[in-house]
């Protein structure tokens, strides 16, 4: 990919990208591989475009399907605590908007997606640009862009619980283990799964996960999650450590 060539491509795989439904499987292919290439490409510039990472996320996760192990490859390059670190506040809320898509296809991964952003707590406030309006310029700063992608990784909650519940369960015990390591005053609760929405009933919110939910105390057992439970068998029970 030229770099003379790589906006004009950004423009027309994003046209395309609104609605990956209507593609056929040939057309599905032919856009997934220049939508890797694309992010591919603003990986490696020297200097970071931050249009074109975004684009090029987006582009990934609509076109996800036309490569699953190529696409995850990508994808899990905005996943570690060193990328968070420098870049996170960018590029989490745009997986976090995409993350919806890929619930019912790399389930495994919005899993890792909801780890990695619950475990990296985004302190600093540096002002930030919410769009490039000149008569009105907007701002934001690096914690709320960050607790953003929280928040929609909680508005899709739900859909993940339902169609990947196994997963969905491992990403809440992670993040409920990873919250409760940054605070004080631990004491133990239990969390009850039934198989579609946690019931919790936290005396402290997490950022960006469901609140209309409670907890019930019961007998205490292993965190780890038990495989291969039939439907009706899905009642997964577990203890975590939560703060007061």
């Amino acid at each position: 990919m030229k770099p003379w060539s790589v906006h004009p491509i950004r423009f027309l795989s994003m046209a395309i990208c609104e609605k990956p439904g209507i593609l056929t499987k040939d057309q599905l292919d032919a856009v997934g591989m220049t939508a890797r290439r694309l992010l591919e490409f603003a990986l490696v510039e020297s200097h970071r475009n931050d249009l074109l990472i975004r684009s090029g996320i987006e582009a990934v996760c609509r076109t996800y399907q036309s490569n699953p192990e190529a696409s995850e490859a990508l994808l899990r390059r905005f996943l570690p605590q060193e990328h968070l670190k420098a870049f996170g506040y960018l590029d989490m809320p745009v997986l976090a908007r995409e993350a919806g898509r890929l619930v019912t296809i790399a389930p495994a991964l919005v899993r890792d997606m909801y780890i990695s952003a619950f475990s990296f707590d985004e302190s600093r406030t540096e002002q930030t640009s919410m769009g490039s309006g000149k008569i009105m310029p907007l701002t934001s700063n690096r914690r709320q862009d960050y607790d953003m992608a929280r928040w929609q990784f909680g508005e899709i909650y739900p859909a993940f619980l339902k169609h990947a519940p196994e997963h969905a369960v491992e990403a809440l015990v992670a993040v409920l283990s990873s919250e409760a390591g940054t605070r004080s005053n631990m004491t133990e609760k239990t969390l009850i799964f039934w198989g579609r929405s946690p019931e919790l009933r936290p005396t402290q919110a997490i950022s960006g996960m469901p609140q209309n939910t409670s907890m019930r105390p019961t007998s205490k057992c292993s965190m780890r999650l038990r495989p291969n439970l039939s439907d009706s068998e899905r009642t997964q029970i577990c203890t975590a450590p939560f703060a007061e």
